[in-house]
């Protein structure tokens, strides 16, 4: 028996459903309510909304419970949270979940330091169930049956036997939590209640949305508890937990991951150019680029808490000597500035590159190997900060351009003017071109060119009825756009709730547009109004 056998053994046993059990009291807390489950030998009915974990919800869970990050490749795993919660588990990401859960806790117990800090007792029948107890609460995110915790403490002790290390025992008892669909997927935890004809989830059930929502991560004990105790069905108590929480260093990384989700920048890592046309592109170059985005964003939502509006117009970011080079700026003549270092910088006045279309990595995503796409970045423009649909092209109807006649010089505006004569395509790509043609002065690694084929790039065009000159004047376009504040609003409404956004919606987003616009567009506030809204409280369907 070795320990991979033992981390299948650790699946099974961590697959049984569990009712949730009564919490216990504390004498500083009020009574928990008295609706929750209490153990029977059924397994409960899903309910509701399950979503599953992203790799990134994932990996700042495991680095909650044991203090570090699993570095396991996930290949086919979700990574943003729309995806997550429509997503399955196929075999390959099955065993992908084992390989973490026995690399966390290989982790956690191969480190002699680490693994007092973590179990805080030598390992022992008493310690184990008591480690495990508290461990399984915070993993699963409610409160956990004696027979749950008997059946992990069971894996430990016969693990030990076999392995002949009681560290080793405890450690594949915590792989079997980990695997545990109870810690995969975020489940409604207790019924919901009835409040003015509206069903709202559970005191519990918020502990983990406001957590997933704001940091994207698992409650803290703080919250948890709060949660299992009733606090969060009072407005009053869950405004004070947000406003904690969004002064907490999670927060930071929770509300970037909205933009990463926004801006596609899970995809920059396995990002591939064409060699031939760009020799420079690699995965470092990569990784800056994502480095970039995040850090000057982080700067203007966190630091500055500035108008969200703003985002598309700033010129000034944080960059390494590999995009400085690609930007063509000047790095600082400091000597002890590594190649990975960021330093503060601002893009060249000679350039019109301006705010979230001028970063390299989103130019980058929104071109092919080799060639920059207007209709493709129009495209993402329109879905992305105006939250419009385009669909996709008919089945007749080919997307690749004529080809040009040999000899022939042209430009791929000139090139272009097909879609606008074909009936087909031209409603479409009237919204998408005039659009994606304004940053057509960015190739496809996003480094600037002002010319094409040895012809100027004209990069005018049009946003709904204002006409701009080039990518600057885009940007500046969409920060006038009166749907960029309410398509931020919209995108967070599907963030939150794991699915996209109906009719019934319509009056909350205004809402919540209007209460952003009197905030100043300042994205932290925004953050604040939706969690604590009732909105927020609402069982959401599927």
């Amino acid at each position: 028996m070795n320990a991979v056998w033992l981390g299948a053994a650790a699946v099974a046993l961590s697959c049984t459903s569990d009712p949730v059990p009564p919490t216990t009291p504390r004498g500083d807390l009020p009574e928990p309510p008295g609706n929750l489950p209490q153990p029977s030998g059924n397994s409960p009915q899903p309910t509701g909304n399950f979503r599953q974990l992203t790799l990134d919800q994932h990996d700042n869970a495991v680095r909650a419970l044991i203090g570090r990050g699993v570095d396991t490749p996930m290949p086919d795993g979700w990574h943003s949270v729309l995806q997550g919660a429509v997503g399955g588990v196929s075999a390959q990401l099955a065993e992908q979940y084992e390989l973490a859960a026995l690399n966390a806790s290989g982790i956690a117990f191969a480190d002699a330091e680490l693994r007092m800090a973590v179990v805080r007792c030598e390992p022992s029948a008493q310690c184990n169930r008591s480690f495990l107890q508290a461990f399984t609460r915070k993993a699963w995110r409610r409160p956990v049956l004696p027979e749950e915790v008997t059946r992990y403490a069971t894996l430990a002790s016969k693990a030990t036997e076999v392995l002949g290390n009681p560290w080793e025992g405890l450690g594949m008892a915590v792989a079997g939590v980990l695997q545990s669909p109870h810690f995969l997927y975020q489940t409604p935890l207790a019924p919901p209640r009835e409040v003015e004809g509206r069903m709202l989830v559970s005191s519990l059930d918020m502990a983990s949305r406001l957590a997933f929502f704001l940091w994207n991560s698992i409650p803290d004990d703080e919250l948890l508890t709060a949660g299992e105790h009733g606090l969060l069905a009072d407005p009053a108590h869950v405004r004070k937990q947000v406003t904690r929480m969004l002064a907490m260093p999670q927060a930071r990384a929770g509300v970037m991951q909205v933009f990463a989700d926004l801006l596609n920048l899970h995809y920059l890592p396995s990002l591939k150019k064409d060699a031939a046309f760009f020799p420079a592109f690699d995965k470092e170059l990569a990784h800056a680029m994502h480095e970039e985005i995040l850090l000057t964003l982080s700067q203007k939502i966190f630091d500055e808490r500035g108008d969200y509006r703003d985002l598309f117009t700033l010129r000034d970011t944080r960059l390494n000597r590999q995009l400085a080079i690609l930007y063509g700026v000047e790095p600082p003549a400091v000597q002890a500035l590594s190649d990975t270092s960021f330093f503060a910088a601002r893009w060249p006045e000679s350039q019109p590159r301006a705010g979230l279309l001028g970063f390299a990595g989103v130019l980058a995503l929104q071109a092919t190997p080799r060639d920059a796409s207007p209709s493709l970045r129009g495209k993402y423009v329109r879905e992305t900060f105006l939250c419009q649909e385009i669909p996709p092209p008919p089945e007749d109807v080919s997307t690749i351009l004529p080809p040009v006649d040999e000899g022939e010089i042209t430009t791929t505006r000139a090139r272009l003017m097909e879609h606008n004569t074909n009936p087909s395509c031209a409603a479409c790509h009237q919204l998408m071109d005039p659009i994606g043609l304004a940053l057509h002065t960015f190739d496809a690694v996003g480094a600037f060119r002002a010319k094409e084929n040895g012809l100027v790039i004209d990069a005018s065009g049009t946003l709904d009825g204002i006409v701009f000159q080039d990518a600057a004047g885009l940007g500046q376009a969409l920060h006038d756009h009166p749907d960029v504040p309410t398509c931020l609003v919209r995108q967070l409404v599907r963030y939150a709730a794991g699915r996209l956004d109906t009719n019934a919606d319509e009056d909350m987003v205004a809402a919540f547009t209007e209460a952003f616009a009197a905030r100043r567009f300042d994205v932290m506030s925004l953050m604040e109004i939706i969690a604590t809204s009732r909105w927020f409280e609402e069982v959401w369907g599927s």
